[in-house]
C-alpha cells in the first residue's frame, strides 16, 4: 500500500518474531526498510496478515488478518498515525 507519506507499507503472511506475520516499511526507491510490527496471534486474534491494509486519514494503518482460525474477526490497529 502507499501510503499518504509515500512510503510503501506491506504484510508478509510468515516470519516476524512469532512466526505469524509482520509489517514493513519502505521508500519507494527500497531504501529504509523497517519492521513496524510484529503480528502474535495471542493478542492479535489472528495471523497470516494477507487480508490487505487499508489507512485512515489521520494515518493510521490496519491490517486484516486471514487465519483459518481466527478468534476475532476484526482488523487490527498496525500502526498508529503521526
Amino acid at each position: 500500500m502507499l501510503g499518504a507519506n509515500g512510503a510503501l507499507y506491506g504484510t508478509t503472511y510468515y516470519g516476524g518474531s512469532h512466526s505469524v506475520g509482520a509489517l514493513y516499511k519502505l521508500n519507494t526507491d527500497g531504501s529504509g526498510f523497517s519492521v513496524l510490527r510484529n503480528f502474535d496471534y495471542s493478542t492479535d486474534g489472528g495471523y497470516n496478515q494477507g487480508g490487505g491494509l487499508v489507512q485512515r486519514a489521520d494515518g493510521t494503518i490496519y491490517a486484516r488478518p486471514i487465519g483459518r482460525q481466527l478468534r476475532r474477526r476484526h482488523v487490527i490497529q498496525a500502526q498508529r498515525g503521526r
